[in-house]
């Protein structure tokens, strides 16, 4: 297969997409293909995370696209915000179309692959750029015959599964993201491993620790760590999340309470040496506890569909505890409990390279 010259669309909120892009960026790397250019749903004065523009090997475009807006307390989505903040957009939505469409013009891809964004899906049905669309994100297990979705909640389901399909108009291949192996989907979807990035896989786990560490997709949430941490002075808690811009990158609440600025090598430095991990339920962090076999109390975002989905599955495949709220007790309680090998989860993210190259050679390969 000659060298593929491949653009990367990403849907820029949080940095679960951003983290996965530079996984398969490296994986085509070493595969012989290249990333020609990648464009990211984001503001350009909200400035992507450093370790992002620091690892992308090709140059990063911007374009307006669509946001989920949190409550005034920044610890849940609202519905009514996210649709008032949308619509207040439309225009500036409806120019990232074009914008999109002429970046693949200019730089003529082989393949455009998609880390879900919906602008991507929308102006393939309604602008059809030529090249092949291949679009990949855990999101797409959720159209599985055999998901394991959390009761009820069914219209949630529905239009969750619904802005996965928006996301994905137009594509030749579908990578669905699953925590286990299972079988393809009919037709054009592909079961892959999730994707971690090359430091995790490239560092041994060292033992359980005598701290837990906190992950808060949402500054708003500290306030339950705090107050939890006042009852419970004795454990040790590290706390990463998005500090105000004027705060030092570590903070030191207490002797056994320190918040820090969300860094991607500090972080995994001390997720291999944690007594267990306390987070909301992004799909990366679920991925890297799960490979690291560290417990971890999962805890969705409130109002967040996908999330809940995620912390339901992971529960079940033994990865630790699903709750509601940051219930710290309860997790105490499960530590001495709690047994896995991840044994089996590391040989299914073994298989990612051949899985993902394979998809897209193929994809390519259709298409002339």
């Amino acid at each position: 297969m000659p060298s593929l010259r491949i653009l990367f669309t990403i849907q820029g909120d949080g940095r679960g997409h951003m983290t996965q892009a530079l996984a398969v960026q490296n994986i085509l790397h070493d595969a012989g293909h290249r990333v020609c250019g990648i464009l990211l749903g984001r503001e350009p004065s909200d400035a992507p995370p450093e370790f992002f523009v620091r690892k992308a090997a090709a140059p990063i475009g911007y374009y307006k696209t669509f946001v989920f807006s949190t409550d005034r307390q920044n610890k849940a989505i609202s519905s009514t915000a996210t649709l008032l903040d949308n619509l207040r957009h439309a225009p500036a939505l409806i120019r990232s179309l074009f914008v999109i469409r002429n970046e693949i013009r200019r730089q003529k891809p082989d393949i455009v692959l998609n880390f879900f964004e919906p602008l991507v899906g929308i102006g393939y049905k309604l602008l059809a750029p030529r090249p092949p669309l291949v679009c990949i994100a855990n999101q797409y297990l959720l159209m599985h015959p055999d998901y394991p979705f959390p009761p009820g909640r069914f219209v949630e389901r529905i239009a969750t599964q619904f802005w996965a399909r928006v996301t994905s108009l137009g594509a030749r291949r579908l990578l669905a993201l699953s925590l286990k192996p299972r079988s393809n989907f009919p037709s054009r979807t592909i079961v892959v491993p999730p994707l971690l990035r090359p430091e995790v896989l490239a560092r041994p786990e060292e033992g359980r620790g005598p701290f837990l560490l906190i992950y808060l997709l949402k500054s708003g949430l500290r306030d339950e760590i705090i107050a939890w941490h006042q009852k419970h002075p004795d454990v040790e808690l590290h706390c990463f999340t998005d500090l105000p811009a004027d705060a030092a990158a570590e903070v030191r609440h207490s002797p056994t309470l320190t918040f820090h600025r969300i860094d991607e090598r500090k972080f995994l430095d001390l997720m291999v040496r944690c007594g267990g991990m306390v987070a909301t339920a992004g799909y990366q962090t679920l991925s890297e506890a799960m490979y690291y076999g560290k417990p971890i109390l999962i805890v969705p975002v409130a109002n967040h569909y996908e999330q809940a989905c995620n912390a339901h599955e992971a529960s079940l495949l033994g990865a630790g505890v699903a709750a509601n709220a940051f219930d710290l007790d309860r997790f105490l309680q499960y530590l001495p409990n709690h047994r896995t090998d991840p044994a089996p989860f590391r040989r299914w993210i073994s298989e990612a390279p051949q899985r993902i190259v394979q998809a897209l050679e193929q994809a390519a390969a259709a298409a002339h």
